[in-house]
This record gives C-alpha cells, sequence and structure tokens, in this order.
C-alpha cells in the first residue's frame, strides 16, 4: 500500500513539472485515457509581476496599433526630424544642406536654414524653433507622418494644452508645438515648434 501511495505521489510530481507528458505516463500506470488537451488553457506566469509583458492576442495587438496618436501621446522629441537641441551640424546631418541660409540683419548670430517643407531658425548656432510653413502637405512628429491639416493634427495630439488669439499650443515637458490657423476657414497656415524658454 505504501508503494501505491509513493508512486502516486511520484506520478503527481512529474504531471506538476511536466505537463502533457506526465500525462501519458499517468495513463500507461492506470490504464485511465487521458484528459483532453486544449490549446486555450491559460498557464498563469511564473511571476506575476511581469504580467503586463504577456503577449496579447491578436485581437489586442491590433488594437493596440491601431490606438490612435493622442492616446500614445506623441512627446515632440522631434519635428521633421529636427530636435530642439541640435545644432547647425546635426540639422545638416539630417536634412542635407539648407536651399538656402539667411541672416537676419536686427539679431546678431541668428540664421535661417530654409529647406523645402520646414524653416529651421538658429540663435548662437542651436535651434531656436522649427516652422512648418503654409501649403506643407504632411508633417513628421517624433517619426509619425500626419497630414498638415489642423483636424488630422488636433487629432493626433488630442486636447491643447491652452488657446491662444491666433492658434492651438501643445506643451510636452520643455517642447511647445503651435499650430496657427485661420479663424474663419480652420486652414492651417503655419506650424511652430520651439522650447519654452524661447517664450
Amino acid at each position: 500500500m505504501k508503494n501505491l501511495i509513493l508512486i502516486g505521489c511520484l506520478i503527481g510530481s512529474i504531471y506538476a513539472v511536466s505537463g502533457d507528458s506526465a500525462q501519458i505516463a499517468l495513463t500507461e500506470f492506470t490504464g485511465a485515457a487521458p484528459a483532453p488537451s486544449s490549446e486555450a488553457v491559460v498557464r498563469p506566469a511564473a511571476d506575476q509581476s511581469n504580467a503586463s509583458l504577456a503577449v496579447l492576442p491578436d485581437t489586442e495587438q491590433s488594437a493596440e496599433r491601431e490606438q490612435p496618436a493622442a492616446e500614445r501621446e506623441l512627446p515632440l522629441l522631434t519635428v521633421n526630424r529636427v530636435s530642439l537641441y541640435d545644432d547647425q551640424a546635426a540639422v545638416v546631418r539630417k536634412l542635407g544642406a539648407p536651399e538656402s541660409i539667411t541672416g537676419d540683419p536686427h539679431l546678431s548670430g541668428s540664421e535661417t536654414y530654409r529647406y523645402p517643407d520646414v524653416n529651421v531658425y538658429f540663435y548662437d548656432g542651436f535651434v531656436d524653433f522649427v516652422e512648418i510653413p503654409e501649403g506643407a502637405e504632411a508633417v513628421l512628429i517624433d517619426d509619425v507622418l500626419l497630414p498638415a491639416t489642423l483636424q488630422h493634427l488636433k487629432d493626433a495630439l488630442g486636447e491643447p494644452d491652452y488657446v491662444t488669439e491666433d492658434g492651438i499650443v501643445y506643451e510636452r515637458d520643455e517642447a511647445l508645438l503651435k499650430l496657427f490657423f485661420d479663424a474663419g476657414t480652420e486652414r492651417l497656415t503655419s506650424i511652430t515648434y520651439f522650447h519654452r524658454a524661447s517664450m
């Protein structure tokens, strides 16, 4: 009798460790039919603190991929690949040589690099602000390409942090993005990306 109890305990521990293979061993020993296997069985993670790292079912993964940019919250680290912490050399590495470079005769140390889809303003060699001019078809915010329309940008960025007389402003830490638009037509007239310290 003791031997049977010992064998039962041994088989139980094997089953706990190796799952389906132990079920086969148990079947051979007892002659009982194995329990039907199911791929839908959920096995808890060994460490529940890492449960958030589990792979989501396909439906949840696709829902996350389709999640609006506003819910993912774009951090405003770059606009058209330019960071507010870039110097002139970094901008040229990213965007190539500008179409033109102009200086401000009234403000020593300021220069503007003009590209087809963006103007980058420098002060003392570093980015002062970035402007997407009227007529641009798209804008690249944090490597997310968005149509340059007021509605598309509002959908992507969510509720503005504040509204001014001539536009709406989004603020993320030290970075601000202002959408200028015509109040009558809601046509986007320009986008400016700048550092809070330059206000």
